[in-house]
Parts: structure tokens; C-alpha cells; sequence
């Protein structure tokens, strides 16, 4: 529990977020005065406070404190989290997402374990039969919770499980009521961070079949893209009203912020961390928070050419073969890409909120799980 000041305190670190020129609405979507507590299913290849695995140094921190942030958000509902490679291996992100989230943040939320690999791409056959995909623990646990109710689908990772979903099991996927994801970029759009180019669109590149699955699904979603998730920077001294908290979970985050901001700043220059993933969450939340316009979905072969704007990008593992294109559809669809926030005081609301969720004592968690 931090101390009785910090939520003030944090609020006056937070001034001068950079805003974006804004688009318009994007009609007959969720807002948050249309409804009661939304239910949620999230998808995540957390890996926060994990060190080494297929890429080398401190993984990113964004997933679980995005997963921490949406259960602490009084309008949301969260089903159970579906752990999926992507910033680490599956196995290592399990352990991290079971400490962070039971052990020290005292939550009884379901963990279950998701995909380990990509989708085949081209798809593999059985001497040409086509193969049937595989329906791991987590993929299964989704269709039945879909079976009981309709949910929404927060993907903060690769979309490999919501895409096996939606492939394999289309009934239980139909109950989908809508899909949102961190990714997508428009046509010949760069991703540069403080002067440095060459970044992926880091959960196309690691699954691309299965985000064109998810972009042509006929289910309504809603990409946030790389000019609306970094044009926040948290800095570091956003963390000093918490460093002498001595709760595990606090001490925790704290570490494992200033590990990842350590790396971070060696390679960009920036003392401080992009809440990346939260504003998946903040969407599902408060959707009238952002301004969004309809896209029409295209999953093109990126240039080989580094000079190019549609450059592949990435190293190693992550090394992009196609670029998810969204491209404005005036006419509207099921697709859509929020872009800006919709107000300045939404760009505050949202960075109060993005370690609010130290405000919460564990043991007041567990109380209230266990009646």
C-alpha cells in the first residue's frame, strides 16, 4: 500500500503529455455511459520483471502492468488471463504472471496457459490435407467462458489464441463482442522513437497470419497504433512517491520499472517507460476517452529495400514479413483504429491511471476474493 499522498503526488508528475491531431468517432461503438461493467478476457504475453529468454536483457514491463491496471478499473470485469508467447517464452511468462498477479498483487483472476509458437505460415498440411490447429488450455478455456457469456477480448500480445479461436471455433467466437489489440500501422508509416527508426509492430511481426485472421474476422475491432501508444512517455521520477513503500508488490514494480527504464534509456535516450498496452486498457475501459476513425484491414508483404518506407523492420525473431495496412474507410466497417485521445483532460484521466493500481492493498484483494 503506498502512502496516503502518492495518488496527489503522481497526478502533478504527469503534466504535458504530447497530443495528435484527432479524427472522428466511430460510430455505434461501446461508450462507457452505455453500459455497465464490461466483461474481459485478456490475452497477454506478460513478462514483466523477466530477465533473458529468446531475447536477451529485461523484458517489457507494459503487459503486467496493464493486466494489474485492468483489475483495479471499476467498469471491468476480468474473465481470466490467457498467457501467450511473445515477449518471452510461454513457460517463463506463466511464472511471472502467477507472482505478479496472485502471489503479490492477491488476486484469484484464472491464469491459463496459451500458444507457444505462431501460426504456420503458409499454413502446413498432411501430405495437402489441411491440419486441424491445436486448441491449447487457454484457447479452451476461452470458448467455454464464451459459452456462458459474451466477453470482450483484450489483446496485449500476439493474436495467435484469439485467432486459433476464431478459426477453430467460430460459434464461440461469434459471442465476441468485440477484439482489441495493440498493433497496425498506416500505409508506408514509420515507427521511430526519439530520433531511432527500424521498430516492429512488434505483435504483427511475431504472429502476422493471425492478425490478418483477426483484421477479417467480421468481429468488431479496435486497433491502437503506434502514433496514439507513443506519444506517452512516463518518467521515471513518476515512481519516487513509491520507492519507500515497502509493500512486495510496490517494491516489485518499482524494480522491474527501473530495470526495463535502465535498458531503455541506453538504447533511446528516454529516462522513462511508454504504458504501451494500456491504452488497451484504458479503451476497453473508457472508450470515449479516444477518437477513432474506421479502417479497412490489408495484411501486405513489407520491401526488402531498407530505404523504403514499407521496410521490414526488427531483428532476429521478430523480424517482420508483412505490415498490417490500415487504411481510412470513410464508408465505416467492423474495423477501426483509435489514433488521439479525444480531449486533454482524457490524456490526463488516463496517465493518472496508469500506476493507480499501486493505491491498492493486497490483503483488502484477498478479503474481498475470499467473501
Amino acid at each position: 500500500m503506498s502512502t496516503p499522498g502518492a495518488a496527489h503526488t503522481r497526478r502533478s508528475l504527469f503534466g504535458g503529455f504530447i497530443g495528435l491531431v484527432g479524427t472522428r468517432w466511430f460510430a455505434g461503438r461501446r461508450t462507457a455511459a452505455q453500459t455497465r461493467k464490461r466483461r474481459v478476457i485478456i490475452s497477454t504475453d506478460l513478462a514483466t520483471g523477466l530477465i533473458g529468454g529468446w531475447r536477451a536483457g529485461v523484458s517489457d514491463i507494459d503487459d503486467g502492468l496493464s493486466v494489474l491496471m485492468a483489475l483495479d478499473d471499476p467498469d471491468l470485469e476480468i474473465a481470466g488471463v490467457v498467457v501467450t508467447f511473445g515477449n518471452s517464452q510461454t513457460g517463463p511468462e506463466l511464472a511471472a504472471s502467477r507472482h505478479l498477479l496472485h502471489d503479490l498483487a492477491g488476486h484469484s483472476v484464472p491464469i491459463l496457459e496459451g500458444a507457444h509458437t505462431r501460426l504456420a505460415n503458409p499454413e502446413a498440411t498432411l501430405l495437402g490435407d489441411p491440419l486441424p490447429l491445436l486448441i491449447n488450455e487457454g484457447v479452451q478455456w476461452m470458448a467455454d467462458e464464451l459459452d456462458r457469456t459474451k466477453c470482450t477480448v483484450l489483446c496485449l500480445g500476439p493474436l495467435t489464441d484469439v485467432a486459433t479461436l476464431i478459426s477453430a471455433m467460430p460459434a464461440a467466437a461469434s459471442r465476441i463482442d468485440e477484439i482489441i489489440a495493440i498493433g497496425g500501422r498506416a500505409p508506408g508509416q514509420s515507427f521511430d522513437i526519439n530520433g531511432r527508426s527500424g521498430l516492429s509492430d512488434f505483435n504483427v511481426a511475431l504472429d502476422p497470419r493471425a492478425a490478418e485472421i483477426v483484421a477479417n474476422s467480421g468481429i468488431p475491432t479496435t486497433f491502437l497504433g503506434f502514433t496514439l501508444t507513443s506519444s506517452v512517455i512516463v518518467p521515471r521520477t513518476a515512481l519516487d512517491p513509491f520507492r519507500g513503500d515497502p509493500a512486495p508488490l510496490t517494491t516489485f514494480v518499482v524494480r522491474a520499472v527501473d530495470a526495463w527504464v535502465d535498458q531503455w534509456q541506453q538504447i533511446f535516450g528516454e529516462d522513462g517507460f511508454h504504458p504501451w498496452d494500456q491504452f488497451a486498457v484504458r479503451y476497453a475501459s473508457q472508450p470515449d476517452a479516444f477518437r477513432c476513425t474506421p479502417v479497412t484491414p490489408s495484411l501486405v508483404p513489407c520491401s526488402k529495400n531498407p530505404e523504403d518506407p514499407n521496410a521490414c523492420r526488427g531483428a532476429s525473431l521478430n523480424t517482420e514479413t508483412a505490415h498490417l495496412i490500415l487504411d481510412a474507410a470513410p464508408g465505416g466497417g467492423v474495423v477501426q483504429q483509435c489514433t488521439d485521445f479525444s480531449s486533454p483532460s482524457a490524456r490526463q484521466a488516463f496517465s493518472d491511471a496508469v500506476l493507480a493500481f499501486l493505491n491498492i492493498d493486497p490483503a483488502a484483494i484477498r478479503r474481498s476474493s475470499a467473501g
